[in-house]
């Protein structure tokens, strides 16, 4: 609460053009007293409260910023809700839509709740809709406004990046690809971004750490403060973790398109595909659970490719990384009851058995045999018969809850 009064103090006194010093003496106190309630050093007596509220002409609740910490914990519960509904599938329903638009009626000028109010309105408008041109332009019609005026008065520079993204996104699905490059052009390129000015900055500070420490490399592998070091490394964390998703879309687009139109073969298409995996197991090896999420989907592409080639004992090979990715989470969180309590425990498990993520493994091999035919490369009775698949298999089922 300190750091709300602290940030309130010297927003009123700038909107009034005061130093600290007249303040102090409009107060009755030092303006040391001032600089140390607005670096959140100290905070006011509980009697001055009334005066300093009545002096700015505003409640003391907002003086203490308490609206701000009700709005707050209101939009983390809108948040916990709105997870809670997609987790049920529920994506762009009415009742998300409702949390949100009230919110948006109550916040006007809370940006990061408009913006989440025009993204839900779009994915509410967008399930409704049969998704005709004129049903496109209607609905997109009614949520650029909402971000367009975002732009107007945000000044939070994440914000306005995703809005501006989000208007992008907007102009490319209308068809208009000139707006849509507009947009996309107001963005920062990942070379000029703060992560990568911030990794610049951390390389210095560890040059400076050895530096100050009169450490060489090799007494620096010997006596590095561990816990220094981590801390020196995390804007490297940071712009890893903002920009691996976005890579690995990317490099997943090329080699698809460059395999659709024939650019490369599938041998080519399969050793890129291991390239990938090789680059996955460096960038997440201290992130095993960001690692497994990643690896995922390269060992899915790489096992259907080489079936594609009839090498089965390679694509086994995958599929047994795969599997292993898979099962890093227990069954038991899988079904863990996120309704309060309120459904019986056996309802619940066979209501989201099927939206588990240990489940969509299983769904997917047991399908593979029979989706191995159509590659007219090898018999489904070859792959489902293979003791090593048939070990995968197991594996995969491990735990897993019985359902009547």
């Amino acid at each position: 609460m300190s750091v709300q009064i602290a940030r309130n103090i010297k927003r009123l006194r700038h909107s009034r053009e005061l130093t600290q010093e007249k303040l102090a003496d409009i107060l009755g106190v030092s303006a040391q007293a001032i600089s140390k309630w607005e670096n959140g050093d100290n905070y006011p007596d509980m009697e001055l409260l009334p005066a300093i509220a009545n002096y700015f002409a505003v409640s003391v609740d907002d003086l203490l910023g308490m609206n701000e910490i009700r709005d707050t914990k209101r939009i983390e519960d809108a948040k916990a809700k709105t997870l809670d509904l997609q987790l049920n599938q529920n994506y762009g329903s009415e009742e998300i839509l409702n949390i949100w638009r009230e919110l948006a009626r109550d916040m006007p000028h809370n940006w990061e709740v408009q913006m989440l109010y025009a993204d839900n309105l779009d994915m509410y408008k967008n399930r409704l809709a049969i998704n005709s041109a004129e049903d496109i332009i209607s609905r997109q019609s009614q949520i650029i406004p909402i971000f367009e005026r975002i732009l107007e008065n945000c000044t939070d520079d994440d914000i306005r990046s995703r809005t501006i993204a989000k208007l992008s996104q907007i102009y490319c699905d209308r068809g208009d690809i000139d707006k849509a490059r507009e947009y996309a052009n107001r963005l920062p390129s990942a070379a000029n971004s703060r992560e990568w000015a911030n990794e610049n900055i951390a390389l210095h500070e560890i040059m400076r750490y050895s530096s100050d420490n009169g450490l060489t490399t090799r007494e620096l592998q010997k006596n590095a403060d561990p816990e220094a070091i981590e801390k020196l490394l995390e804007p490297y964390k940071t712009a890893l973790e903002l920009f691996s998703f976005g890579a690995q879309n990317a490099l997943h687009n090329l080699r698809v398109y460059r395999k659709t139109y024939g650019l490369i073969t599938n041998d080519e298409y399969i050793k890129s595909l291991e390239l990938d995996k090789a680059a996955y197991s460096l960038m997440f090896m201290d992130q095993p659970e960001r690692y497994a999420d990643a690896l995922q989907g390269c060992c899915l592409d790489t096992m259907h490719a080489y079936l594609e080639n009839g090498d089965i004992e390679h694509a086994l090979d995958c599929i047994e990384s795969y599997v292993d990715m898979s099962v890093q989470k227990p069954w038991s969180e899988m079904v863990s009851v996120r309704s309060g309590g309120t459904d019986d425990e056996g309802n619940y498990i066979q209501k989201h058995y099927e939206q588990s993520v240990r489940l969509m493994p299983i769904m997917m091999l047991q399908d593979l045999p029979e989706s191995t035919e159509i590659i007219q490369k090898i018999p489904a009775e070859r792959l489902r018969g293979n003791p090593r698949f048939i070990a995968a298999m197991a594996k995969l089922r491990e735990g897993e809850p019985i359902t009547t």
